[in-house]
């Protein structure tokens, strides 16, 4: 599978990575994340200060994850093509983190079920176990 967003090198983000050099600093840059403090770490000779960020989970990579699958769900879009694109094993395990995603589930099948009911000449699905 090729990944949409990677490395320089085609390697997929590493998250914390991404946290910590990009995601944070954008956040700050705008004001919508706080600097309340810097760490100092010692690397053999080299002292290095990282800035230390007020911040929780919403503001963290995950969070674009989930407003892209939350986004593609609401649009009515497949579970089974949301799995593959999010490199779930499986739509279950989609389905376990993002159904809450879906509040127009069931209305379309209800307005198609309506739609087909209307219909005098039904036409019965060709799978179905009811055709000819």
């Amino acid at each position: 599978m090729q990944l949409v967003l990677n490395t320089s090198h085609g390697n997929r983000i590493y998250y914390r990575a991404w946290n910590e050099r990009s995601w944070r600093p954008a956040l700050t840059a705008v004001g919508l994340l706080a600097v309340i403090g810097e760490q100092v770490q010692q690397y053999g000779g080299r002292v290095r200060r990282y800035p230390v960020y007020a911040s929780s989970r919403s503001d963290m990579f995950h969070v674009l994850r989930h407003t892209y699958a939350s986004v593609q769900l609401e649009a009515g879009e497949s579970v089974v093509s949301l799995a593959a694109w999010l490199g779930h094993s499986s739509p279950k395990i989609t389905l376990d983190h993002y159904a809450h995603f879906m509040p127009g589930a069931g209305r379309r099948g209800l307005a198609a079920m309506d739609s087909w009911l209307a219909d005098a000449g039904h036409k019965v699905p060709e799978k179905s176990l009811t055709a000819g």
